[in-house]
């Protein structure tokens, strides 16, 4: 038998759990599951990014890291936090939003082996208005 490593695999779209603030989201998303659900992949860290404007998330590489004011409308913003224990996806807090704005959040896997695509911009989560492309952003 021949054991195959590669890349994390591409993670479920983001949900919203709720709006902790006028300029912050908690967000969830669903932990990887490579290499089997009893050892998670090998997986070092989580990246997370966000953007008004479904064409910067275009670029798998755009992103910038977020400070405590968050980033400006034509930034996409990043944010990286370590992998926790398999089996465990705490909620992610963005912060520096705008109330009222639209904005589209990507999560993706990394381990030693690569960084994993990021995930499909898609569903809406309950409590917010739905977006007008065929991709549904986070508006609140």
């Amino acid at each position: 038998m021949l054991l195959q490593v590669g890349e994390p695999a591409r993670l479920a779209a983001v949900t919203l759990l709720e709006a902790d603030s006028k300029e912050s989201l908690i967000v969830k998303y669903i932990q990887a599951g490579d290499l089997g659900a009893k050892y998670g992949g090998n997986i070092t860290e989580y990246e997370l990014r966000y953007a008004r404007k479904e064409q910067y998330l275009d670029d798998p590489d755009a992103g910038q890291i977020v400070t405590d004011e968050g980033c400006s409308p034509d930034q996409v913003g990043l944010l990286n936090w370590p992998a926790p224990p398999h089996g465990e996806s705490p909620p992610v807090r963005v912060g520096g939003l705008i109330t009222g704005r639209t904005y589209l959040f990507q999560v993706r896997a990394v381990s030693p082996h690569g960084t994993g695509p990021w995930s499909f911009v898609h569903g809406q989560p309950s409590g917010c208005r739905r977006g007008r492309r065929h991709r549904s952003p986070l508006k609140w």
